[in-house]
């Protein structure tokens, strides 16, 4: 499992335990925007009255890992397990840089 950085952006629905509007840039420069469940992005107690943008998560299945034409490490992630997350485009695919997951802590 890795932790994909992502964006909070703002506070979306008090409904439990509370949904935000998510975002973060693939390699190629799209913005993929998610809605989700606080708890499974975060760990703070984030309300309507927080402030934004806040860093979070979204846990993944590394995929496949290669190196692009500048040498950088190109990063295959699937956000389906273990929270079944999709974007609002319905993918749960993507290619990321190696420096968009967040370093394990020691």
């Amino acid at each position: 499992m890795v932790e994909l950085k992502i964006k909070i952006t703002a506070y979306t629905d008090n409904e439990n335990p509370g949904w935000v509007s998510c975002e973060f840039n693939d390699i190629y420069g799209k913005t993929h925007f998610f809605i989700e469940k606080v708890p499974v992005v975060t760990t703070l107690k984030l309300d309507l009255n927080s402030p934004y943008p806040q860093e979070g998560i979204i846990q993944c299945l590394e995929v496949k890992r290669t190196l692009n034409q500048n040498g950088m490490t190109m990063i295959t992630v699937n956000s389906e397990k273990p929270w079944g997350i999709e974007s609002l485009e319905k993918i749960n695919q993507f290619d990321i840089f190696e420096a968009q997951l967040k370093k394990a802590s020691s």
